[in-house]
Parts: structure tokens; sequence; C-alpha cells
């Protein structure tokens, strides 16, 4: 007990002279005397924008002096056997990781960025990437993310999306030239903002692939990640645009395949509706997709990609002939044993959608984004239609919440619900109103901070549903934490 008290008289000398204006902080003592104390100070300049995370350990001894401190975390890393190009890397990966979170202006804006884990990003129309949050770090986890948006200048314009700057496993680009574009505000007045554009995605680990070792000795293809590239060319015409927001008209015409064959692999036509009001930059999505040849998957990039919790919840499936499904839902042999997918009801994140020609895939997203907050939230739906049915399959809806910091220093908060109405359970179909009041086929995962007069309470936990509502393996965590500031 003494060592808990002078290891907290400690930290409190050390967060004393610290500013707590725009301040975050937490401290936690440990029964031998160890504690960490963390601060995660903001720093505004002009539109630039930056949330430090810094971290201090120390332990108090016996001897003089009481207290001890170990700065290893700042200090340069040794070269050792490491090449000049891997211990560059090292070190700005390791001082990268003092920034929580940085960004320039707003997302609409004609220059934007944003450093830190990818929130509620979306690239271009979304044909390729949509209201996507990176699960790859826990809660209130940072990862050197970017997210560039540069133009229209003139006639030019880019983005870029990268979940890692320094192990990606998404990277995006979208560029668009706006054809019409004229100085004279008369000449093509209604199609004078009209974009073409084209987008890339694909995981960078699919560029060589990557073999692992069967029971056998024998070396077989690890589809651990996505390996298909994705290709878009977009059109884009706003319907309505001005200081209030933006409503556009888009069509994409979409490529997936493996990138030596992409052309030949599969195809898809997607029509839709999006915009959004700067005004707290609300955003809406709607769109219907639909394959033109070859499978086609939708969702393939999508939000619990990488998901670091997913082996919790994860399962590993067969198709009909007992091959084993990978985790991306994509067998070695996928032309042969696609079709086996669209009846594997698989509830977790991540999952992607296989559809064949004359099917169609319905996605309505709503989403925020408050940058100087970092308040994010988004609401899905996503079904499919089968050809000759207007029957809804396979319908899903998904609410995420994320306050990535103490938001008026007193509640941190990470909230992601999914429903599912798959095709085939066990129970009957449920209908979707009354379906949304029930805790069939649900997961949920939810983490929070609250602080209330020096105390902060810390609460976990994740729930999975089966088809009868029943959770068989809850997860729940509490704990309180005693701060000084």
């Amino acid at each position: 007990m003494r060592k808990r008290v002078l290891a907290l008289l400690a930290a409190l000398a050390i967060a004393l002279p610290l500013p707590a204006e725009d301040t975050s902080g937490s401290l936690v003592a440990t029964n031998d005397g160890n504690f960490h104390f963390s601060l995660m100070p903001t720093v505004e300049i002009g539109k630039l924008v930056t949330t430090f995370n810094f971290t201090f350990y120390g332990e108090f001894q016996s001897d003089y002096p009481w207290v001890s401190f170990d700065f290893s975390n700042y200090q340069v890393p040794e070269k050792g056997s490491m090449s000049k190009g891997e211990y560059h890397r090292t070190v700005a990966e390791q001082y990268a990781g003092f920034i929580y979170s940085m960004h320039y202006g707003e997302r609409y804006d004609s220059f934007y960025f944003r450093y830190g884990k990818l929130e509620n990003i979306t690239l271009g129309d979304g044909a390729l990437l949509s209201s996507y949050y990176d699960y790859s770090v826990g809660y209130l986890e940072s990862r050197p993310g970017l997210n560039l948006k540069l133009g229209p200048w003139g006639r030019f314009g880019q983005e870029l999306v990268v979940d890692d700057l320094f192990l990606p496993s998404i990277f995006g680009w979208r560029a668009y030239i706006r054809p019409f574009a004229s100085e004279n505000e008369k000449r093509f007045k209604k199609i004078r903002n009209m974009e073409w554009g084209m987008s890339i995605l694909f995981d960078p680990r699919a560029k060589v692939d990557m073999f692992t070792e069967d029971a056998d000795g024998g070396l077989t293809v690890d589809y651990s990640y996505r390996t298909l590239f994705e290709t878009a060319f977009d059109v884009t015409q706003p319907f309505f645009s001005g200081d209030n927001g933006q409503v556009m008209l888009f069509a994409d015409y979409i490529l997936q395949g493996p990138h030596s064959s992409i052309w030949s692999q599969s195809q898809a036509v997607r029509l839709g509706v999006g915009g959004y009001i700067p005004t707290g930059v609300l955003s809406f999505n709607a769109s219907v997709t639909t394959p033109v040849k070859g499978t086609y998957y939708a969702d393939y990039f999508t939000t619990g990609y990488n998901d670091v919790d997913s082996n919790d919840y994860d399962s590993k499936v067969t198709d009909s002939d007992g091959n084993p499904v990978d985790k991306a839902g994509i067998h070695a042999d996928f032309q042969t044993h696609s079709n086996d997918l669209e009846n594997t009801y698989l509830a977790r994140l991540g999952r992607n959608h296989p559809l064949r020609r004359g099917q169609a895939w319905l996605d309505t997203t709503m989403g925020l984004a408050m940058d100087n907050e970092q308040v994010y939230a988004g609401l899905r739906f996503r079904a499919t239609v089968d050809p000759g049915s207007v029957q809804l399959e396979d319908q899903r809806v998904n609410l995420i919440v994320r306050i990535d910091k103490l938001l008026y220093n007193f509640i941190s908060l990470d909230l992601n619900y999914e429903k599912n109405y798959p095709s085939l359970t066990s129970g009957a179909r449920e209908d979707f109103f009354p379906g949304l009041s029930t805790l069939k086929n649900v997961y949920i995962m939810m983490h929070a901070q609250i602080k209330f007069r020096g105390i902060k309470c810390i609460l976990g936990g994740k729930w999975q549903f089966d088809s009868e509502g029943a959770c068989d393996n809850p997860v729940f965590e509490s704990s309180m934490q005693i701060v000084i500031f």
C-alpha cells in the first residue's frame, strides 16, 4: 500500500506543472510500485490541430532516489544489424508514435489531410472504400494512417488513403479531372463541376503472393489478406452545390481481380447519389451495384478488415466440397467455389459479399465526422437483391460511434452494433423493423471511459448473439481509476 501511495505522489509531482487546458491524461499504478503516466495535449495553430501522446514510466524504490524513471521510449534506438533503410524506418515509426492525430482543414476543403487512425473514410464517391473505420488497433490507440485530399486545383484533384505509412494493409488513390471547368462562370454552367475520375485500392501485401507451409511440407498461398486489386472509373455530376453543401449523382465502372489480370476477372456497374452538409460534416451516400462479368465481391475492403479482435468471434467455414474458406472469403480457386459462399452465413466484421450477374447490392450510409472534437459516427444499411425477386436478402445494419478522446473532459466511446438478417439461419427469417428490436444475429462491441469528479470508470464488453438471441460467451470488463486532473 505504501508503494502505491508514494508512486501516486510521484506522478502527481510530474503532472501539476503541466497545462490542463485542452489536455487529457491518465495515471495507472500497480502494487509493485510501478506506474505510467499518459498525457495527451492538443495544440492548435490556425487550421492545424495536433494531439500528442506522451507516456512516462516510473518505479518507486526503497533506496535513494525514491523514484526512478524509464525514458527508453524517447531514446534513439540502437542501429545494431539493421540496414540503413530499416533503421531510419524504425526511428521514424518510434517518434511518429508520439503524435496521436493531426489534421489540417475540413474534409471538403481544397486542401485537407489527417494523420492518425482512419475514421469514417470514403475514397471518392465510395465505389471502393466507403465509411471505413480502422479496427486493427485497440480502443484509444492510434496508427500512422493518412487521408489526403488535394483540389480541385484548377481542373485537377487527387485523394490518398493509407492505413499505415510504415506497414500498410490498405492503399487507395484517386485522381480526377473537371474537363468542363472554366474561368467563365457562364460557360458550361451546369456541368462545369463534373468530375471524371479513376481510383485504385489494394492491400500492398498482395503484390507478391505469400506462402505458408502445410502439414505435408508443401507450400500453399496464404490468403489471410485481401488478394484482389480494385480499380474504378467514375463520373460525378453535382446536382446541387453551394455553401450549404452538395448533392451529386455518380456512376462507376469497377474492375476487380489479381494484379496480373485485373481486367479479365470481374466487372461491375454502380449508380448512386451522395452529398454532404458542411456543418458538422454530415455526409450521405446511397448506391446500387450489379456485376456485368464474373463474380464481384461487394464490401471487399470494409470496416473490420484486419480487425485486431477478429479471432475472438471469427470462425472457419468450408464450402460444399469440404474445402476451407479463408478469412477473406476467398478460396484459392474462388472462381470454382464462389457460389458456395453465397449461402454461407458468417456474422462478423470485415465480411465481403460475392455477387453473380443479375444480383444487385444496395448500400446506404449516413456519416458524421468532427475532426476537431474527434467525434465520428456512421449508420449503414446493406442488402442483396436476387434476380427476378423484390425480396431483400442478407440485410445488415451497422452503427458505429467513436469519440477518440475524453470529450469535454467527461467521456470517450467506441461503440459498434451490427444486426444481420441472413438468408440462411436455423430459425425463421425476421422482418426488418421488428427485427431491430431483437438481439437475434446481433454483434455488439463497446468500450467507454467516463470521468466524473476525479473518478474515471473504464467499461468494455463484447456480445455476439445467435439466431435465437442467445449469447453464449459474453465478455464484460470494468475498472476504476483515480485521476489527478
